[in-house]
């Protein structure tokens, strides 16, 4: 059986969309690196919060002594985030490909049923008013 054009239009656009789209999701972080990102975010801020007006301070020993503070604050947030951040077991390279690839098939998919949605609506929508 011979394939019809916009079939074989269809399938080789497949092949080109499946490895820029892959590449696509592959490069997008995943929700535990937002939730690490978002939280040493944080830490960031609170301390550069936790250190405004510190140039205020004349006195050398509390000057110090509120950035040492800061810095173990610091340190400590960063560090729990980290513990937080591997506690999600993020997904290994091969699972995380596997994943990849399973949502670009998926959305390839998607793209095939929305054209055959689009054709199947275009033919009825012909049928309709050549009838008339």
């Amino acid at each position: 059986m011979a394939m019809k054009g916009w079939r074989r239009i269809g399938i080789v656009l497949s092949v080109l969309a499946f490895f820029p789209l892959g590449i696509l999701i592959w490069k997008l972080p995943t929700v535990s690196e937002i939730l690490y990102d978002m939280h040493t975010n944080t830490c960031g801020k609170v301390r550069h919060y936790d250190l405004d007006g510190i140039d205020q301070v004349r006195d050398m020993d509390k000057w110090s002594k509120v950035i040492e503070e800061s810095n173990v604050w610091y340190e400590r947030c960063i560090s729990k985030a980290y513990r937080e951040y591997e506690s999600t077991n993020p997904p290994s390279q091969a699972t995380r490909l596997h994943i990849v690839i399973a949502i670009d098939l998926v959305l390839i998919g998607l793209g095939w049923l929305i054209a055959w949605g689009c054709v199947a609506l275009g033919r009825w929508a012909h049928r309709r008013f050549v009838a008339q």
